[in-house]
């Protein structure tokens, strides 16, 4: 499924993101397509045992390029890894900022379902299209 970066995110981004903002991201396992009004009470963020939210650096970021067909891509620098130490169903993930703004979320195209010791990895990635 499509990455949705919801309103509230993009006038966030639009406006300029304070370096000093943190996000972080989040596992979600209710059957929910993000739209452009989602907001985080859309998600029922994951309890596995061993979960927690990850903090995506600032840092963290690479720099912008440019995909085969002329679209900017921007993709963190490493991924992100949950360890599951009990079974879960994991249907997608978003991105949110200290104010618990959704900058972006992501459902999957299929969910993931983990069995103790399984892994989930991430590499949070951003493309941007004209739309002209």
């Amino acid at each position: 499924m499509a990455l949705v970066v919801p309103t509230a995110g993009e006038l966030k981004m639009v406006l300029g993101y304070p370096t000093s903002q943190t996000l972080t991201c989040h596992l979600y396992s209710n059957t929910y397509q993000p739209v452009s009004s989602s907001v985080l009470s859309n998600f029922t963020e994951c309890s596995f045992t061993g979960y927690s939210a990850q903090t995506l650096a600032t840092s963290g970021w690479g720099t912008p390029s440019l995909d085969g067909s002329g679209d900017a891509v921007l993709q963190y620098g490493s991924a992100i890894t949950w360890t599951a130490g009990a079974s879960a169903t994991v249907t997608g993930y978003y991105v949110c900022d200290s104010t618990n703004t959704v900058i972006w979320a992501e459902q999957f195209s299929v969910a993931r379902s983990l069995s103790i010791g399984d892994e989930l990895i991430i590499t949070p990635q951003i493309y941007c299209k004209s739309a002209n």
